[in-house]
């Protein structure tokens, strides 16, 4: 089974999303409020591996522990209880996940893997294994003055210190299912995931195609700390999408869960929305 969950709808500024692409272009797509805010979802993919007793989340949603400033600041709103609660409509309890790849630690994919409750903080998949890239682990302990705001300190020092954490040097097959594979121009060792099902491979593109509207190349965050680099990886993921034919998972775009990629012509593409990822 393999299917996608939106934990929560937020707000981040539609400038900073689509870097030197003009707002006459980029508001077109991607409507901004008033506030120059653009939507966006925290979407976690979730696969149960029943060959092998296994149920992995890829990415962990905003979680909790906001303050009423934050939570305005980013415009958060939980759907059906975040991502715990869905869960639970689904008969799965926390205790039942086995594994958790977070793709890398900015506070939109990984705050949920840890839950506060009356001043404490535990995890919330106790029995998970939580896979990370160890230099990614290693920055967001000591991120720079330009990508501080993106990591919630006091969650990955409260991770890091975890039994069930294991860290990752490079690509990695986690199971004859998935496999991880680092990139670094978003931030430092950022992982795609990979999910292989039958004759059908899924990619779970993190933050380098955050929305399908960044398969435009020029199209790159203000927030990636090597652009030029991410531009690189970009295209080589795309070409790479279009001659493998992935179905590739959106952790972000409000109205594209997956889609896949066709190249119209040299290194220009467009994508086609996948109605119905759910698979068994």
């Amino acid at each position: 089974m393999l299917q996608t969950i939106i934990d929560s709808y937020f707000l981040l500024d539609g400038g900073a999303m689509n870097g030197i692409v003009p707002r006459a272009i980029w508001e077109k797509q991607h409507p901004p409020d008033d506030r120059g805010r653009i939507q966006m979802v925290s979407r976690v993919t979730l696969f149960k591996d029943v060959k092998h007793g296994r149920l992995w989340l890829i990415e962990a949603g905003l979680g909790n522990g906001w303050t009423t400033k934050q939570m305005d600041i980013y415009g958060i709103k939980k759907v059906d209880g975040g991502l715990i609660g869905q869960l639970a409509n689904l008969g799965i309890r926390s205790e039942d996940v086995t594994d958790v790849i977070l793709t890398h630690l900015h506070f939109d994919h990984c705050a949920g893997v840890v839950t506060h409750e009356e001043g404490s903080t535990k995890l919330s998949f106790p029995k998970a294994k939580t896979y990370i890239q160890k230099k990614q682990l290693k920055w967001a302990l000591k991120p720079t003055l330009k990508d501080l705001g993106s990591f919630r300190e006091d969650d990955i020092k409260f991770l890091a210190s975890s039994k069930n954490l294991i860290l990752l040097e490079g690509p990695a097959n986690l199971s004859d299912t998935i496999s991880v594979k680092p990139l670094d121009g978003h931030t430092a060792a950022m992982q795609t995931v990979s999910i292989f099902h039958v004759d059908q491979t899924h990619v779970i593109a993190a933050d380098l195609i955050p929305f399908f509207s960044h398969i435009r190349l020029p199209w790159i965050m203000a927030y990636d700390n090597y652009p030029i680099l991410t531009l690189e990886e970009k295209k080589r993921f795309l070409k790479t999408a279009v001659q493998k034919e992935f179905i590739v998972i959106s952790v972000h775009d409000p109205l594209t869960p997956a889609a896949i990629i066709l190249e119209t012509r040299e290194n220009q593409f467009q994508y086609e929305k996948v109605e119905r990822l759910h698979f068994k």
